[in-house]
């Protein structure tokens, strides 16, 4: 085989695969070495605080929804299950799960850029997408890092269908593909935009290559049923147990009456200004992409798709926390793979998009920690917790919500994120007056209250109610720092 080295094509006695061993290897190393320092941090992101609290509970029968609300997906909350039934220290598990879906996703990336550019140049491509997931807070276990994993495979089949076999085979590794999109909308229902993508560009396929008019309305039938089939199961699961209405209501009402402010789209518009200035490496990989003169394939025309389509579901979701950029890496990353083979030098080139993203992933996530604050901020809080808890119940609010992990504290009330009944953002989504959810939670009297700052876009009139609530008969323990912010620990009197 050749690999082109610093543009010049030199004969290799090496076999592909042996080479492709290599590179997977050293993604492998990679990704552990830039992740594993964080291996144990309950405190990473309050998102992944609350999703191992969901899949702690679901792991001791809990049923989502009904019992703990949140929007999101049940397949998201199932990987945080499987760690914490899995593993003894769940906070290391899911964050070693996230690790192995990293790897396996930028091995995915290195097969999809090998098929249209050289062994360096998506080698490159791949090792970028591990060095820049901790830029966009991905250092951890959000959403993006599992669902990229099963978009990039189906990614990796459609590219591959383009050269493939017969029509049984091109409807089974379809349906298969869109099966996968189907599993990664259960994850996040956000990858919907990509999923269209997708299924368009399967559509094409089919029709320039059967020419039955039975088997493309075959292939459309099929290819939208394994598309549905993973919502579908988890609505009869629901169904079955009863749950129904809070499922529904939660995963494809609530998404419609989401609330923000003048001030919160103001912060979005300049979080998406900062993260394209961010992503500028990769958009300049894209130019160059663009405009390459070599002829192109089916494969860089789905490329070429699948970045409008991913950008497109990125601005269209609107709120553009640091997050929602890591599902557009794994297409700038592979789009970036087949720029790089145009630069006379492409291994130098790499490196360089690597080290930028290793350097400044490391310095966003040790800043992210020295803000948030640390293991042993929130470890300290749950300590002096733990005692006041009795049989009762904690409360926490504005406050980290590992601290419901770390105590084993039963739950006040199912709506359990620090911000669903004091920010007004979710007021509509909760499928509960929100006033009433707070007077059922004032009435179980927690035992404890963990409270941080107000929300900016504070639900006003349950924030006054918690507050006369404490201040009736709560009593003043003490104040604590959580990174740079304060949490103050109110204990119920007794006999109250």
């Amino acid at each position: 085989m050749t690999d082109r080295t610093d543009g010049v094509a030199e004969p290799s006695a090496t076999p592909l695969w042996a080479h492709d061993v290599a590179v997977m290897l050293g993604l492998g190393l990679l990704a552990f070495a830039l992740r594993a320092w964080w291996f144990g941090n309950p405190n990473l992101h309050v998102d992944e605080q609350f999703y191992l609290l969901v899949g702690q509970r679901m792991a001791h029968g809990t049923l989502p929804y009904a019992e703990i609300f949140d929007v999101k997906p049940f397949g998201l909350f199932g990987i945080y299950a499987l760690a914490a039934q899995a593993f003894s220290d769940s906070v290391v598990g899911y964050q070693v799960l996230a690790t192995l879906s990293v790897w396996m996703t930028a091995c995915l990336i290195y097969r999809i850029g090998r098929a249209a550019t050289t062994l360096s140049a998506a080698a490159g491509g791949a090792a970028a997408y591990v060095a820049w997931l901790a830029v966009f807070e991905g250092v951890g276990g959000q959403s993006p890092i599992f669902y990229n994993l099963p978009m990039v495979l189906a990614a990796s089949i459609i590219a591959g269908m383009v050269r493939g076999s017969g029509t049984l085979g091109m409807f089974m590794r379809g349906a298969f593909a869109m099966f996968l999109v189907g599993c990664a909308l259960q994850i996040k229902y956000s990858v919907v935009f990509e999923g269209i993508y997708f299924g368009i560009w399967l559509l094409w396929v089919a029709r320039r290559r059967s020419g039955s008019a039975v088997g493309q309305f075959a292939c459309r039938v099929g290819w939208m049923l394994a598309a549905v089939a993973p919502s579908l199961i988890g609505l009869v699961y629901f169904y079955a147990n009863g749950a129904v209405q809070p499922y529904w209501q939660a995963n494809f009402v609530s998404i419609f009456h989401r609330e923000a402010s003048l001030g919160q789209l103001f912060t979005g518009l300049v979080r998406l200004m900062q993260q394209q200035i961010a992503l500028s490496p990769f958009w300049w990989g894209v130019a160059v992409f663009w405009r390459r003169k070599a002829p192109q394939s089916d494969v860089t025309l789905f490329i070429k798709g699948w970045v409008v389509a991913a950008f497109g579901g990125y601005l269209l979701y609107g709120t553009w926390s640091e997050h929602f950029v890591l599902p557009l890496l794994p297409p700038l990353c592979i789009a970036a793979a087949l720029a790089l083979d145009q630069f006379a030098r492409p291994r130098a080139m790499a490196a360089r998009l690597v080290a930028i993203g290793v350097i400044t992933g490391l310095a966003r996530a040790a800043t992210a920690e020295a803000t948030d604050g640390g293991a042993a901020d929130v470890n300290r809080v749950a300590a002096l917790v733990k005692p006041y808890l009795g049989k009762g119940c904690l409360y926490v609010v504005g406050a980290p919500a590992s601290l419901y992990s770390l105590t084993g504290s039963c739950l006040a009330t199912r709506f359990v994120f620090p911000s669903h009944l004091t920010s007004q953002r979710y007021a509509g989504t909760l499928g509960s007056d929100p006033q009433q959810a707070m007077r059922a939670l004032i009435a179980r009297k927690p035992s404890v209250i963990v409270k941080g700052k107000p929300y900016a876009n504070s639900n006003v009139r349950n924030e006054a109610m918690l507050m006369s609530e404490i201040g009736r008969n709560y009593r003043y323990i003490t104040r604590m720092r959580i990174g740079v912010r304060w949490v103050t620990v109110w204990v119920r009197n007794a006999g109250t």
